[in-house]
This record gives C-alpha cells, structure tokens and sequence, in this order.
C-alpha cells in the first residue's frame, strides 16, 4: 500500500512539472505568434512602401523623358546641355 500512495505521489508530482511546462510554453507559443503577427505586419508596410517608392521613380524618369523631348524639339544642343548636367550613372 506504501508503495501505491508513493507511486501516486510521484505521478501527481511528474503531472504538476509537465503542467508547469506545458504552460510556459503555451506562454512563449503566444508571445511568438504575437512576434510574427507583428512582423508580417511590417512586411506589408514595407512592401506598400517599396511600391509607392517604384512608382514615383517611374514617375520621375517619366517626367525626364518629357522635359528632354521638349527641350530637343527646340534646340539640340541644349539636350546635349542638359544631358551632360543632369546625368549620373547609379
């Protein structure tokens, strides 16, 4: 019978310690789901960010495009001019 509460004792003990840490890490599972729920919100702005950003580089290069052809329906050499000031290589 001593050997029976004994065993019951460490099965009650063993099943507290696997409670204990089936909780901590129920815990860090919904702190990690948070973190990514966060992160995949991040990568939503960034990636609305990456749009806006591309299109107004379109909208830039467009604007150069017409601003060239209208200074060279006047006067080539003020394209060459103009060229030759406003250009960079990236």
């Amino acid at each position: 019978m001593t050997k029976c509460k004994e065993s019951i004792k460490a099965n009650k003990q063993k099943t507290q310690a696997l409670t204990e840490v089936k909780e901590s890490l129920s815990a860090q599972l919904s702190e990690r789901e948070a973190e990514a729920a966060d992160l995949r919100a991040k990568v939503i702005e960034f990636e609305a960010f990456k749009a806006k950003a591309r299109e107004e580089e379109l909208q830039i290069a467009e604007t150069k495009m017409v601003m060239h052809q209208v200074i060279s329906s006047f006067d080539p050499l003020a394209l060459e001019a103009a060229r030759s000031s406003h250009y960079t290589r990236p």
